[in-house]
């Protein structure tokens, strides 16, 4: 009979001690950081993702005035026929807080070499590594996962750009910034070109819904 007594005072000891621990005021263990991106760092990041994809190409508002010269890609062919333009892009550059931002791909099309119109059809490969650069207060390093694809078609006549031009860019990114957040996500933007020579971006980054500005 002792043992049972002391028994039950033991297993009641257990029960308020338990229930104690559960009503403990301390504060829980704090959950990790969260590994995605805030909006406005998403923001940030298609404004310079696409800023420096355009970088290493643009519609010359020359073009619409002055028949380019004959060289490589160029094909001046008998008077009043289109002229070929078939340039192969190349570029690299420096990103802000080191690592390389990689532009490989062509830009074909034909000018009317009498009326000065004509179209170029974009197809590039723009690739990141250990790209990084600064967005809101954190700076991110990327690397592309696949490489970016930016696609896309533009035209104008004597007075410069005609109409409306839009140019699909997609691709998968994997990224980490700063204060050890890292993540893999994609990139799926399409840019339109307007006549004034403004630029927008829109569509999703890493989950985000972005609508911005693109530069000029």
């Amino acid at each position: 009979m002792r043992m049972g007594r002391f028994a039950t005072i033991g297993a009641a000891a257990a029960c308020v001690a338990f229930f104690a621990a559960c009503e403990s005021t301390e504060d829980p263990i704090a959950p990790p950081p969260a590994q995605n991106l805030t909006s406005a760092e998403a923001e940030a990041l298609n404004e310079k993702i696409t800023a420096m994809a355009f970088q290493g190409w643009g519609f010359d508002q020359a073009t619409a005035s002055t028949v380019p010269a004959a060289g490589p890609g160029v094909s001046m062919n008998a008077v009043g026929a289109p002229i070929t333009i078939d340039w192969a892009l190349g570029v690299r550059t420096a990103c802000d807080e080191g690592g390389t931002f990689d532009i490989d791909g062509t830009i074909t099309g034909t000018i009317d070499d009498q009326t000065l119109a004509g179209d170029l059809t974009l197809g590039v490969t723009t690739s990141m590594v250990d790209c990084g650069f600064m967005a809101e207060t954190q700076v991110f390093t990327f690397d592309t996962s696949p490489d970016l694809q930016l696609d896309g078609t533009v035209a104008w006549d004597r007075n410069g750009l005609v109409g409306v031009s839009t140019f699909t860019y997609a691709g998968g990114l994997d990224w980490a910034a700063a204060d050890g957040r890292s993540g893999s996500c994609t990139f799926d933007v399409t840019v339109t070109l307007r006549q004034d020579g403004t630029e927008t971006a829109a569509g999703t980054v890493c989950g985000e819904s972005v609508d911005s500005g693109a530069g000029s």
